[in-house]
């Protein structure tokens, strides 16, 4: 999860420069943190959001978090809520990832820069056209975590 917030961190910086839209999508993004009090990937991307759209004039920020478990999401919300009076829109999904990044990649778009989160726990079975698709159709980049025993799928 470091690795997610410094390179967030850094593409916000310099994306911002160019793309009026900036749209950042995690496809499983539990609840958000651990339950021992960890950031998670949602509460990282929730306060770069938060900052960025403080620093940062004229933009408009977008957050897709999805995870089947609603219970995730709920505690999403809560994290969310403190960027409510910011440029930052937050949408919240509960679909599985194959039928979630199949919507976004319906709505594609090389107008708008959008940055894929794609770390399956507990390992979601998605196939890898669809992230394929994500990165040919829109102004993207994507940064993916596979677990190890899987990779040989996407090789």
């Amino acid at each position: 999860l470091n690795v997610l917030k410094y390179y967030l961190n850094a593409a916000l910086k310099i994306v911002s420069g160019f793309a009026d839209k900036i749209q950042i999508i995690d496809a499983f993004c539990g609840r958000g943190e651990a339950l021992n009090g960890k950031d998670g990937s949602a509460k990282i991307i929730i306060d770069l959001l938060f900052e960025k759209s403080r620093e940062i004039t004229g933009k408009q920020f977008v957050a897709y978090f999805n995870d089947i478990n609603k219970e995730h999401t709920v505690n999403i919300i809560k994290l969310a809520s403190k960027i409510e009076e910011t440029s930052v829109k937050v949408y919240i999904n509960n679909k599985d990832g194959e039928e979630f990044l199949s919507g976004i990649n319906e709505k594609a778009s090389k107008e708008e820069y959008k940055f894929l989160f794609y770390d399956p726990y507990n390992y979601a079975p998605i196939k890898k056209q669809l992230i394929g698709d994500f990165l040919d159709k829109n102004f993207s980049e994507a940064l993916v975590f596979i677990p190890f025993t899987q990779i040989y799928r996407f090789v």
